[in-house]
């Protein structure tokens, strides 16, 4: 509209009320616009070929409206327009008319057009540059709209952005905001290349490649639009975790920064004497800073990936072929496989997957824990991600759109992404690497499944309860059944893998194993002490690592503990667990006296739980 590069983004939603809006040459406002009559004027504005403010049909304005020239003196406000725009001022300069609508108190600020328009309050005008629109720009700090959209770039300065979302806007950056329109070029591109050798092969007229084209439109749209929520959808949930993800991000960046990859300053990300500010503060990084850091998380691993010989792997076929279109997928499977660029899709996918899904700092965490390299973490997250059918999990929590609050989607993420970090960790200490991830889901998928379906036949009754007491607390929140029941299970499932190996090493059923090691593990009260360990609220890395490490050696006891148990009684008569429990009588009642006695405790430390793991694991020697 007017000529605006991005005007179009005002038409994506029927329910816009634009309230003002400028260009180089007119200033727009409808102080209480009609949505639906808007909407149609606007969307006649943009299918002319060229146009300006002054097309649009002043009869359909709403009371105290007016459409000006930048060129006039002074413009005199309506008090209908000095209500919509926040104002007691009567009159104005163009120029000042503009910065009063760009503090205007409204929901949404969109950047549709070329210049920069805020800036922080720390930077002059002469850092900034585009001295065109320099009478124009105001804070960040004095927005009042609730949210930015930039469908140009360089509306604001970064320091403008973080300054906005500091004082509680929300906001990401122009790259995050404009990402679709390179995806899109992207998926066209391959697109092309791909069709382009069934049209050297005469399987396809060029023709009929530009109808296929155009029919896929709409799914191309939606596999954009998809990779695109889903890098919004990770911003948002790394800012819900606040402080606790400061460690991890400022870690990721001194890696970088080694790398010779990242200039902190270039990107005005966070020193350390900030950090530390932030962490006494007990505040987090704000939107700007996460899409930063989740950009070169990305563009980082993706580089690793392709150095590596993964991308290669015939498994990594059905990643390549969920880029393009449903109809490619049925006709033209051969020519997407023998793609040229199938590595630099394979990686694209496999990059967006993992950061998307489990945030800027996963990767890199995991492989400054373990010491392995990106392709190593990689695998261990598709392994996940495929054998607990996890796409499905995440498809049924994005449902809920609209729904239920957005922080209560963020807790369910962030439940899943805990159970990420726990499996990638678990497949990663015990299947040897390289890992062959076919040999994986040949191993594990079907018991996995098996447990699923038999989840709660497994379950001790204390368990059992626990299970239950979750589900009906996620119902209580509106989350169907079916979610709510999975989600629950996940601490259950946490524990699959073991069960299954267990399963294999001793020739018994999986829901036999399963019902002992649950048995054993509600007899020692291992459940509650991994519970307990979690929730110690831990101030630095260290300690969280120190943490993590608990969690996992109270797992690996619970494993040798049902091994142990089956070996030795799983040929009598009875259930191994009660008779493992049995024959250590004297031992039991000292343990089980310390756990009573730690759990009347008002807190619980780290401290308690070593001394409680090395019980655990002295009464397993027994």
């Amino acid at each position: 509209m007017a000529g605006d590069v991005f005007g179009n983004g005002m038409l994506l939603s029927k329910n816009l009320r634009l309230v003002a809006a400028f260009n180089h040459r007119h200033i727009f406002i409808d102080p209480t616009p009609d949505a639906a009559t808007s909407y149609v004027e606007r969307k006649r504005l943009f299918e002319l070929p060229r146009s300006n403010w002054t097309d649009y049909n002043a009869k359909l304005m709403s009371k105290g409206s007016g459409i000006y020239e930048r060129s006039a003196k002074v413009i005199k406000l309506t008090a209908e327009a000095r209500a919509a725009l926040g104002t007691d001022i009567t009159e104005a300069t163009p120029d000042e008319l503009i910065r009063i609508i760009l503090k205007a108190p409204v929901d949404l600020l969109w950047n549709g057009g070329i210049g920069t328009y805020v800036k922080a309050t720390t930077e002059n005008n002469e850092q900034v540059g585009d001295r065109a629109n320099t009478a124009l720009r105001i804070n960040g700090r004095e927005l009042r709209c609730k949210i930015v959209g930039e469908g140009g770039n360089l509306g604001f300065t970064q320091r403008g952005r973080i300054e906005f979302a500091r004082s509680g806007g929300r906001i990401n950056t122009d790259a995050i905001d404009n990402s679709g329109g390179v995806d899109c070029s992207d998926h066209e591109v391959n697109i092309k290349i791909a069709l382009g050798k069934a049209v050297e092969a005469k399987r396809l007229t060029l023709p009929k490649r530009n109808v296929l084209l155009k029919k896929m439109t709409e799914e191309v749209s939606d596999l954009v639009l998809l990779d695109n929520r889903l890098q919004t959808q990770a911003i948002s949930i790394a800012e819900t975790q606040g402080h606790e993800m400061l460690d991890t991000a400022e870690q990721l960046i001194h890696q970088l920064e080694a790398e010779k990859f990242l200039n902190r300053e270039v990107e005005y990300l966070p020193d350390a004497k900030q950090f530390a500010e932030l962490r006494a503060a007990r505040v987090g990084l704000t939107r700007p800073e996460i899409a930063v850091l989740l950009a070169y998380a990305k563009m980082a691993l993706s580089r690793d990936l392709k150095e590596s010989n993964l991308l290669d792997s015939p498994y990594f076929e059905n990643d390549l072929l969920r880029y393009f279109p449903k109809e490619m997928q049925k006709t033209y499977s051969g020519d997407i496989k023998s793609h040229r660029l199938r590595r630099e899709i394979v990686a694209t996918m496999v990059t967006n997957s993992i950061v998307n899904r489990a945030g800027f700092s996963f990767a890199h965490s995991l492989m400054r824990a373990t010491g392995l390299g990106a392709a190593d973490i990689a695998q261990a997250y598709i392994a996940t991600r495929d054998a607990f059918g996890l796409r499905e999990l995440w498809a049924e929590i994005e449902a809920l759109d609209g729904k239920v609050t957005a922080a209560l989607q963020s807790q369910l993420f962030t439940a899943v992404n805990q159970f990420i970090e726990h499996s990638c960790r678990w497949f990663l200490s015990h299947v040897p690497q390289p890992m062959k991830l076919d040999t994986v889901m040949e191993r594990y998928a079907a018991g996995i499944r098996t447990i699923r379906q038999n989840a709660e036949s497994v379950m001790t009754e204390t368990l059992h309860k626990s299970y239950l007491a979750n589900v009906a607390e996620l119902e209580a929140q509106a989350i169907p059944s079916a979610l709510a029941a999975t989600i629950a299970q996940l601490e259950l499932l946490a524990s699959a893998c073991d069960i299954i190996d267990i399963a294999s090493a001793t020739k018994r059923s999986v829901q036999d194993v399963g019902s002992t090691y649950f048995e054993l593990g509600a007899q020692l009260k291992l459940g509650w002490l991994r519970r307990s360990a979690i929730r110690i609220t831990a101030e630095n890395y260290w300690q969280r690592l120190a943490v993590k490490s608990l969690v996992v050696e109270l797992y690996q006891a619970q494993r040798r503990l049902t091994l142990d148990a089956i070996q030795r009684y799983g040929k009598r008569k009875g259930d191994p667990a009660l008779l493992w429990v049995q024959e250590r009588d004297d031992a039991m009642v000292r343990y089980l006296g310390f756990v009573d006695e730690i759990r009347t405790q008002p807190t619980l430390d780290y401290s308690m739980l070593i001394v409680a793991l090395r019980q655990v694991q002295w009464i397993i020697s027994q």
